[in-house]
């Protein structure tokens, strides 16, 4: 789940010149414009928003009950189950897929808000922040556009991207590309042979641990355990379940072993995924149906930390959610706390929080998410992003490091994803969506009743699945069991520890380094504590010595993982 990284890192390092030119004169006009902004957001907080909330809810309130009264002069019990059918996928699609016939005339519609807009923390300073940094971007629109920095800027690009080029696109000598099909099969060995020339190509060295994240494995023997299950479940697919009884059978059991880790109550449920991305954007999903469902939201808006992994804003793109961004500030780096409690409102579906977040290798406060939650009338979802904690953070205190509440021993938390590709050592293709119940579970799922081609179900995005990378995840967690993953926990995040341990005390790198926060976890982010330094000066200069570190911004670091 993890972004896209280059090794080169000119491209961060001409955002960060370029912007803070923008600011300079961005200064000037944002006062005035503040002033306007201002005022405007005043009256509106004072009583427009109240009032316009009130009005969406009632009448979302009024067409459920409608619908619902329809339903009950129902006599028919036949007519009635296909009713109940058609009420249950009409409420799980998105409006502009629904048709006229599954939907009725008094359907709610899907908002009309710009889709996925992220927006920060408001209120009145937040306003004033939004404000200048609206004014920032517009003044760094216009700095692009005058003739000498067009060019300059342009040339950049250009070089940043042949050198990009240069390392992802093999060139040269002995690289020979194929863009149709060859007219006549290879032999076994002709495939073998290109097969040990792919792998061959030059690439960082993440053998001898050269790459920061990216490669998470068990070593040759676990490797090699995969690779028998692959092989032995190689066609199989647990959209067939009655063909296919092993693999659900495991996958099953992957999900409950996964649960147990997390501290499930009884009655909990889950599935398993393609991988981190897919897990949060279903639990966004979820969330959204809940409330379109149970409490008629059409405008759905998400608040998430403003590191929280990406795929969240992907999710407000595609699943039509605004989502709003919340600030996680020096020193600890960690959601805001006030602020999230300020934005909930009633179209809010849900909050979410890392465990840890990727950038900074942080913690979010769980438990202070989880009591804004649950101190509603009607409970918000809550979901932990444990992606990249994985079988790392339910195993710190049993390897002897400190640890936080994060999981579903905490009242509010309805959700957790987790992938098994990371420490649990799957391969890649694996990841988990945990629930607290199973009624939460039933709002990803996606049912056609009325296919020609018959009764069409999926639980989650995908129809077909491999389920031979279920068989090895399985056979990965079976193999490495509880004594396994807490003695990797206490090697990797001893190393973690060490690093840091490193830059904090080393008597010229404490001076020019500082670590982001206090990470429990296996990422250790850094930046430069000085205006003598630039970060990403390190991160170019690791690169030219064949290593693979994360450049960050928004503020510039790196972090290892």
């Amino acid at each position: 789940m993890g972004p896209a990284v280059t090794e080169n890192h000119s491209l961060n390092r001409q955002k960060t010149e370029h912007c803070d030119t923008a600011c300079k004169i961005s200064i000037g006009i944002a006062i005035p414009v503040f002033v306007i902004v201002l005022i405007a957001i005043v009256t509106y907080m004072t009583w427009g928003k109240d009032y316009l909330a009130q009005r969406r809810q009632a009448k979302a309130e009024k067409e459920i009950a409608e619908r619902k009264l329809g339903k009950d002069d129902d006599t028919n019990s036949l007519d009635r189950e296909v009713c109940r059918i058609e009420d249950l996928e009409a409420a799980r699609l998105p409006a502009n897929n629904k048709s006229t016939a599954a939907t009725g005339p008094n359907q709610p519609t899907a908002s009309k808000s710009n889709p996925g807009a992220n927006e920060p923390a408001q209120g009145i300073l937040g306003t004033a922040v939004d404000a200048y940094h609206t004014v920032r971007r517009l003044a760094y629109g216009l700095l692009l556009r005058t003739p000498g920095v067009r060019s300059r800027v342009e040339k950049q690009l250009h070089e940043s991207l042949a050198k990009i080029e240069e390392k992802l696109v093999p060139k040269g000598p002995g690289i020979n590309r194929y863009l149709s099909l060859p007219k006549e099969g290879w032999t076994e060995q002709q495939v073998r042979a290109e097969l040990e020339e792919l792998s061959s190509l030059k690439h960082t060295e993440w053998e001898r641990g050269y790459v920061s994240g990216a490669v998470y494995h068990g070593q040759d023997g676990l490797i090699k355990l995969q690779t028998e299950a692959l092989q032995k479940f190689m066609v199989s697919n647990p959209i067939h379940p009655d063909v296919f009884p092993g693999v659900r059978k495991m996958e099953a059991e992957i999900v409950a072993m996964v649960l147990a880790m997390f501290n499930a109550p009884a009655g909990a449920a889950g599935v398993t995924t393609s991988g981190g991305t897919e897990s949060i954007l279903m639990a966004c999903l979820s969330a959204r149906e809940k409330a379109r469902v149970e409490r008629g939201v059409t405008e759905p808006e998400m608040i998430i930390p403003d590191t929280a992994h990406a795929a969240f804003r992907k999710a407000g793109a595609y699943f039509n959610i605004k989502v709003h961004l919340v600030a996680c500030p020096a020193p600890n780096y960690t959601v805001h706390i006030p602020s999230v409690s300020r934005l909930i409102n009633s179209n809010t579906v849900l909050l979410v929080g890392s465990a840890p977040n990727f950038p900074h290798g942080i913690i979010d406060d769980i438990p202070a998410l989880s009591r804004l939650a649950i101190r509603r009338k009607r409970s918000l979802p809550l979901h932990v992003d444990c992606c990249l904690g994985s079988f790392l953070v339910p195993f710190l205190a049993r390897a002897g490091f400190p640890s936080v509440p994060f999981d579903f021993s905490l009242e509010g938390v309805t959700s957790i994803s987790c992938d098994t590709h990371k420490y649990g050592f799957a391969p890649k293709g694996n990841s988990t969506l945990l629930y607290r119940t199973s009624n939460l579970r039933s709002y990803q799922y996606y049912i056609s009743p009325s296919w020609s081609g018959g009764v069409y179900a999926s639980p989650s995005i995908a129809g077909s699945r491999p389920g031979a990378l279920i068989a090895s995840c399985w056979a990965s967690l079976m193999s490495q069991g509880e004594s396994g993953y807490i003695s990797a926990c206490h090697v990797i995040v001893g190393a973690a520890k060490k690093l840091e341990s490193a830059i904090r005390s080393h008597p010229i790198l404490k001076d020019e380094l500082k670590i982001f926060g206090n990470p429990l976890v296996s990422v250790v982010a850094f930046t430069s504590s000085g205006a003598n330094l630039n970060i990403y000066d390190i991160a170019d200069g690791m690169s030219a010595r064949g290593w693979h570190l994360n450049a960050l911004q928004d503020p510039p670091g790196l972090h290892v993982a």
